[in-house]
C-alpha cells in the first residue's frame, strides 16, 4: 500500500516497520520493533510540522487555551549536566523535529534565545504584547549549562498550551578532563498519594500507554515500587533511555499506611524529558472496600491548560492553516489562534454571543451570522429626578427613530458603559453619587431571538452597584474579559481641590444583593506620581497593556489639564501630555489606529473662545504636541456653529464615525445636540440627530452590533449543533454528540488504521478517524476517503472495479469485480477456502498471529479490512456437462479461466486399462427416509433410499458441480438395503484427477450412507491440456497444430481442452 498523494510535499513516506524504529520527538514518539506481514507491505506519511491529515494534505491551525475558562498550567522542563571539573562539547537537543545544538558553557539566555529561532517559537519574543517570553530558561546555580557541581536548567512554555511534546537528548557531546563521564538527562518528577481511611488491603498496577508494571502490594516499599517503575520505562521503547528512577516515600515505610494519606515522589532521569504521567490500577481497600480514588498521580510539569484548535473559539481553515474567529475575539502570536479578545477601543462591550451564529435555513452552508444592527446609547436627563435611557438602531429599516427604552424615577445620569457579555448598561448616577445598572435583556434580545424589544413594555431593574460617595463620580470605564472584569470609575471630588480618586469594582454575573465594595487605587497613583489628583475625569482603558488613561481637568479655567495613565493596578502611573489643555473632561482610545481622542471644555481660555476635539497618538510625542482637530460643526452648509462644552465621546470604527455631545445654553434655555466627525476626515462631519428634540445628554456608549440578530431573523447559535450556555458558562457552547470546538468540528468515524506508528513491539493499528485512509471533513463530519478505500470510516480497501454504462447512457455504475464476483473481506474470504473445490472453513492465520485450528480471525486488524475479489465459479449450466464455461479469475475477476483436459501425449499410468475416470462408491443401509449427496460445495436434491440406478444418476447429473456420472449397482435395484450389501458405483466422465470424496448429508438415523473410494482417477487435469495456449481474455484455448477439442477421454468432444489428437469441423 503506497502513501497517498506522495504526502503532498509535507512529509516523508515511511514503511510500519521504519515507522516503528524512528523517533523525532514530535509526531513518532517510539522506537519498537514491527516485524509482521504488513511491515513492509504498508507505507504511510509522517507529516511536516505544522501539516496534518493522512496524507498531509491539510495546514494545522493554531491551538491554544480557551480564553473562557481560568486555571491550568504550562508546561516546564527540567535540563540537568554536570560534567567536572573543566567542561567542553555540545549537548545537542531535540523539540519537535528541530536540533538544538548548546554549549557546555551557554547561559540561560543563550539557551532561550536558542529554543526561540526553533520553528515552533515562530517569531523573535518582541512580538508577545502579553509581555512574557514563549519560552524562558533559568539556572538554579551559576551562569553555564553545565558545571561540576551541576547545573539544572528550568525551562518554561510560557505560550504552548496542553501536555507538550518532550524534549530528548539527541547527542551527548559533552567531555570533562576530570576523567569522569558527564551526566546529562532530563528530569521528570511524579507525585502519588494513596488514601487509606482504614486499614489498607489490596494492589495496584501502575500503567503507560498500554504497559503494565508489575502488581505491587499495598505494603510495597520504596525499593519495591523502585524496581517496577524502572521495568516498566525499560520496556516502553528503545528511544528514550531511563538511567534511574528514584523513589522517596514520605513518613511511611510502604507506599500506603492505614488511616493515612501517603506520598510518594518518583523522580525520572532520562534522556527525554517530561514522560508521561503513571495511570494507577488500583484494587486499593479501606477497611475492605474498594475506593477507586484512593491512589492518584500527578505531574509537577505536564502542561494542564487547554490545547483546542483555534483555542475552542473560531474555525480552523485546514487549506491555510489559518483561525476564522468571529467577531470577539482574534489571533495574535501571544495568544494563539483565536486567544485574543477584539478591543478595537477603549469602549469594548464585550462578549455578546456564543459563537457560530448562522441563518436557521442556511446551516448547512455555515453563512456569516445574520444582521445585527448597531446602536448608538445615551442618557438624557430632563430634570434632577428623571433619567432616560435612549437608543438609536443604525441602519435598521424598523427603527428609524431614536427610542426611550428605559425611564429612571429619581436618577440623574452621567457616563455611560455597556456590558453586554451579561446585558447590562451601567452608568454614573449623579444624584445618588454612585455607579447603577440596568438591565438592557430585552434590548439585546438574550432571552427571546424573535422578540420585538420595542413591542409593549419593556421591563427593566435598575439598581444601585456602588455605595453612595461624598462627591459624584464622572469618568466610567468597564474592564470586561473573562475572569478580570471590573469597573473603574474617578470622582473629581471638589471642583479645583486635590481630594480627586480612581476606583474600581469587580464585576458579578448576576443580581447583586449587597453593594460591591471598591477599591480604592488612589494612593497607589498619588505616590506613582508624587503629586494628588485634581479634578480626574474621563477614564479609559488598554487592558491589552494593562493600562489606564484618564485625564485630569484641573482648576477650572487654568491651562493645566493633563493626561495621565497607570497599570490598571494603580502603579507605575505616568504624567503623559501636560501641555495645552484647558480642562479636557473625557477620552477615548482607538487602538487599530493607536490614537487618542479628548473632549476638551475650553470654558475660560486665552487660546480659544469654545469647546474642542483633540487627537493626538496613543504614544504621545511630546515635541509634536497634541492637534485641535474639531472646534465647530456645519450643521446646514451655511451655519458653522462653535463647538461649546463638548464632553461625552463615542467612537464607532466600523464607520469611521467620532461622536461626541455637546450642550450650550442660551437666554436660559439649555441644548444638547450629538454631533458626529469622520475619524479619518474630521472636516466631515455634522449633526447626528438633528430632526429630534434631545435635553442634556449625560452619556454616550456605541455598540457596534455583533450581538445576536434584530427584530425576527431566525438563527441559531452554536452552528446549529449545540446549545448555548449563555454568560453564566462563559458563552461556551455544550455541543451534541460527535460535535466539538464551538460545534463547528464534527468528529468522523473511526476505524483501525491502516498506518500508524506501532505502540509497542508488533502492535499497532490502533482506531483513527477515517481509518488514516482518508481526511476528515470537519464541517460535514464525514470522511472522504483516499482513491482504494471505501466505508464510512474508510476501512475497507476497495475491490477492483469497471464502469458501465446503465442502459447505454449516460449513467454509469460501478460493478465491483467486474460483476463477475463477490468483494470480500478477508474475514468473509476466510470462510470461502476450498481445497480441491471443497469447502475447508475458515483458516486465516498469517504469520503465525494466531494457530491454524482458531478460527478468531475476527481479532486480527485486518480481517475487516483488506478486500479482494471471489470470482463467480459457473459450473455446467443447464445440467449440461459439456456447456461447462470459463470461469472469470484473476485479482479483479478481469480473466477467464480456459478448459482443463488430459494431455493426450502422456504415457498411460496402467499400460493395460489405461489412465482411469475417478469411481466412488455408495452403501447406503436403510428401509426409509432419504439423504442428499455434496460435491465440492454443491448439495443434491434429496435422494429417496429405494432410488433406481436412473433416478440417482439424475439426481446427480443434475448438480451443478458435476457434469456426467454413470450409475451401476451391484445388488438389486434400489440404492439402499435394510442391511446394506448394494455397492452404487459412481465413475465421473468429466471430471478429471483424483476427486474430493462426496460426503452425505442428513437421513438421520434411520439412514446410515459409506461412501469409499473406488478407483482413485488418474487422468490430468491441465490447462488446454498442454496442447495449446490459453486466450485469458475470453477464456478459449488456442490449440496447437494437430490438436482440438475433446470429450475427456481423448475423443473428439465439446470440452474445448484441446485434449484430442487430431482435427475437427
Amino acid at each position: 500500500m503506497a502513501c497517498p498523494k506522495q504526502c503532498s510535499n509535507h512529509g516523508i513516506c515511511t514503511s510500519m516497520r521504519e515507522a516503528a524504529s524512528l523517533f523525532n520527538g514530535y509526531s513518532l514518539n517510539r522506537s519498537v520493533a514491527y516485524t509482521l506481514w504488513d511491515a513492509d507491505q504498508i507505507f504511510g506519511c509522517v507529516c511536516d510540522v505544522g501539516f496534518e491529515g493522512a496524507d498531509c494534505s491539510q495546514q494545522s491551525c493554531e491551538k491554544g487555551d480557551d480564553p473562557r475558562t481560568e486555571g491550568g498550567v504550562h508546561e516546564k522542563t527540567e535540563f540537568y549536566c554536570k560534567c567536572g571539573a573543566t567542561c567542553s562539547g555540545t549537548a545537542i537537543l531535540r523539540y519537535k523535529t528541530n536540533a538544538l545544538s548548546l554549549s557546555h558553557d551557554a547561559t540561560a539566555s543563550q539557551f532561550g534565545a536558542a529554543l526561540m529561532k526553533l520553528s515552533y517559537a515562530r517569531r523573535d519574543s518582541s512580538v508577545y504584547s502579553s509581555g512574557s517570553s514563549p519560552v524562558t530558561v533559568d539556572f538554579d546555580v551559576g551562569t553555564t549549562l553545565c558545571s561540576a557541581a551541576g547545573t539544572t536548567a528550568y525551562i518554561s512554555f510560557n505560550r504552548e498550551s496542553g501536555s507538550l511534546p518532550a524534549m530528548d537528548l539527541m547527542t551527548n557531546l559533552v567531555a570533562s578532563s576530570s576523567g569522569t563521564s558527564p551526566e546529562l538527562f532530563f528530569r521528570t518528577t511524579q507525585i502519588m498519594t494513596c488514601t487509606c481511611t482504614g486499614a489498607c488491603g489490596g494492589s495496584l498496577t501502575l500503567e503507560m500507554d498500554g504497559l503494565f508494571s508489575a502488581d505491587l502490594p499495598h505494603g510495597a516499599s520504596e525499593s519495591n515500587v523502585q524496581t517496577a517503575l524502572k521495568n516498566l520505562y525499560g520496556s516502553i521503547n528503545t528511544a528514550t533511555v531511563v538511567n534511574s528512577v528514584n523513589v522517596t516515600i514520605l513518613d511511611s515505610a510502604s507506599m500506603c499506611k492505614d488511616s493515612s494519606t501517603v506520598t510518594s515522589f518518583f523522580e525520572f532521569h532520562a534522556d527525554s524529558g517530561n514522560l508521561p504521567t503513571l495511570s494507577p490500577l488500583s484494587s486499593i481497600t479501606s477497611a475492605g472496600v474498594i475506593s477507586e480514588s484512593a491512589v492518584i498521580v500527578q505531574s509537577t510539569m505536564r502542561g494542564t491548560k487547554e490545547n483546542e484548535i483555534c483555542n475552542a473559539i473560531g474555525t480552523c481553515d485546514y487549506e491555510t492553516g489559518k483561525c476564522g474567529c468571529g467577531d470577539f475575539y482574534t489571533w495574535e502570536d501571544a495568544y494563539g489562534g483565536c486567544g485574543k479578545p477584539i478591543v478595537n477601543t477603549s469602549a469594548w462591550t464585550g462578549i455578546e454571543t456564543c459563537p457560530g451564529v448562522v441563518h436557521q435555513s442556511e446551516l448547512s452552508l455555515a453563512l456569516d451570522k445574520p444582521s445585527s444592527f448597531p446602536r448608538l446609547y445615551y442618557t438624557t436627563n430632563s430634570n434632577r429626578t428623571n433619567t432616560g435611557l435612549h437608543d438609536y438602531v443604525w441602519g435598521a429599516e424598523f427603527d428609524l427613530t431614536p427610542r426611550n427604552i428605559v425611564n429612571m424615577a429619581n436618577v440623574s445620569a452621567g457616563a455611560l458603559a455597556l456590558d453586554l457579555s451579561e446585558g447590562y448598561a451601567y452608568f454614573i448616577d449623579k444624584k445618588h453619587r454612585r455607579l447603577d445598572r440596568v438591565n438592557l435583556y430585552n434590548v439585546t434580545k438574550k432571552k427571546d431571538w424573535n422578540a420585538n424589544p420595542y413591542g409593549g413594555t419593556v421591563p427593566y431593574s435598575e439598581e444601585a452597584f456602588t455605595p453612595q460617595e461624598t462627591m459624584p463620580p464622572y469618568g466610567l470605564a468597564l474592564d470586561l474579559r473573562w475572569f478580570k472584569r471590573k469597573a473603574y470609575w474617578t470622582n473629581p471630588g471638589s471642583p479645583g481641590g486635590t481630594d480627586g480618586k480612581i476606583q474600581r469594582c469587580t464585576l458579578d454575573k448576576g443580581h447583586i444583593s449587597t453593594l460591591c465594595t471598591p477599591e480604592d487605587l488612589t494612593s497607589t497613583i498619588t505616590t506613582g506620581l508624587g503629586t494628588p489628583l485634581v479634578d480626574p475625569k474621563g477614564l479609559a482603558l488598554d487592558v491589552d497593556n494593562d493600562r489606564m488613561y484618564w485625564v485630569d481637568s484641573g482648576v477650572p479655567g487654568a491651562v493645566d489639564g493633563k493626561v495621565y495613565y497607570s497599570k490598571l493596578d494603580g502603579t507605575g502611573a505616568t504624567l503623559l501630555i501636560s501641555a495645552n489643555l484647558t480642562d479636557p473632561v473625557n477620552l477615548a482610545l482607538d487602538f487599530v489606529s493607536q490614537m487618542m481622542y479628548i473632549t476638551e471644555i475650553h470654558s475660560s481660555s486665552s487660546l480659544y473662545s469654545k469647546g474642542s476635539i483633540i487627537r493626538t497618538p496613543i504614544v504621545y510625542n511630546a515635541t509634536n504636541g497634541v492637534k485641535h482637530i474639531l472646534r465647530s460643526i456645519d450643521e446646514s452648509q451655511s451655519l458653522n456653529t462653535p463647538l461649546t462644552t463638548p464632553e461625552y465621546i463615542a467612537l464607532d470604527l466600523n464607520n469611521d464615525k467620532l461622536y461626541f455631545s455637546d450642550t450650550s445654553t442660551t437666554g436660559g434655555v439649555t441644548v444638547s445636540k450629538i454631533f458626529w466627525a469622520s475619524l479619518s476626515n474630521p472636516a466631515t462631519h455634522g449633526n447626528f440627530l438633528s430632526t429630534w428634540n434631545i435635553h442634556n445628554v449625560a452619556g454616550l456608549a456605541w455598540d457596534n452590533g455583533h450581538g445576536y440578530p434584530d427584530g425576527g431573523t431566525p438563527y441559531y447559535d452554536c452552528h446549529g449543533h449545540g446549545t448555548c450556555l449563555g454568560f453564566a458558562g462563559n458563552m461556551k457552547c455544550s455541543c451534541q454528540d460527535g460535535w466539538s470546538g464551538n460545534c463547528n468540528i464534527s468528529s468522523c468515524p473511526v476505524g483501525l488504521a491502516w498506518f500508524d506508528e506501532a505502540h509497542a513491539a508488533d502492535s499497532a493499528h490502533r482506531p483513527v478517524e477515517c481509518s488514516n485512509g482518508g481526511v476528515c471533513d470537519r464541517g460535514r463530519g464525514e470522511c472522504n476517503c483516499f482513491e482504494g478505500f471505501e466505508g464510512a470510516a474508510c476501512d475497507r480497501m476497495k475491490c477492483p472495479s469497471t464502469v458501465e454504462l446503465v442502459n447505454g447512457g449516460p449513467d454509469t455504475r460501478e460493478l465491483a469485480c467486474g460483476g463477475r464476483g463477490k468483494c470480500l473481506t478477508m474475514k468473509q474470504l476466510a470462510m470461502t477456502r476450498r481445497s480441491n473445490g471443497d469447502p475447508t472453513g475458515p483458516d486465516y492465520a498469517p504469520y503465525g498471529r494466531m494457530a491454524a485450528s482458531n478460527a478468531s480471525y475476527d481479532l486480527l486488524w485486518d480481517a475487516d479490512k483488506v478486500q479482494g475479489c471471489v470470482c463467480d465459479t459457473y459450473w455446467y449450466q443447464d445440467n449440461k456437462w459439456n456447456s461447462n464455461l470459463s470461469d472469470p479469475t484473476g485479482f479483479d475477476c478481469g480473466e477467464f479461466t480456459c478448459p482443463h483436459g488430459d494431455n493426450p501425449l502422456k504415457p498411460m499410468v496402467n499400460i493395460t486399462n489405461g489412465e482411469e475416470w475417478e469411481v466412488q462408491h455408495v452403501v447406503c443401509t436403510a428401509s426409509a427416509g432419504s439423504f442428499r449427496l455434496a460435491f465440492k460445495g454443491q448439495v443434491s436434491q434429496d435422494v429417496p433410499f429405494d432410488s433406481t440406478v436412473d433416478q440417482l444418476t439424475a439426481k446427480l447429473n443434475a448438480m451443478n458441480s458435476i457434469g456426467n456420472v454413470t450409475v451401476v449397482y451391484t445388488v438389486g435395484v434400489s440404492l439402499c438395503h435394510a442391511g446394506g450389501g448394494n455397492i452404487a458405483k459412481i465413475k465421473f466422465l468429466s471430471e478429471l484427477g483424483d476427486l474430493p470424496m462426496m460426503t452425505s448429508v442428513g437421513g438421520g438415523d434411520a439412514v446410515a450412507v459409506v461412501i469409499t473410494e473406488g478407483v482413485k482417477g488418474t487422468k490430468e487435469n491441465l490447462l488446454c491440456s498442454w496442447q495449446g495456449v490459453c486466450d485469458a481474455s475470453v477464456g478459449v484455448c488456442d490449440c496447437f497444430l494437430g490438436f482440438s477439442s475433446s470429450d475427456g477421454a481423448g475423443n473428439a468432444g465439446l470440452r474445448g481442452d484441446c485434449g484430442h489428437t487430431g482435427t475437427q469441423t
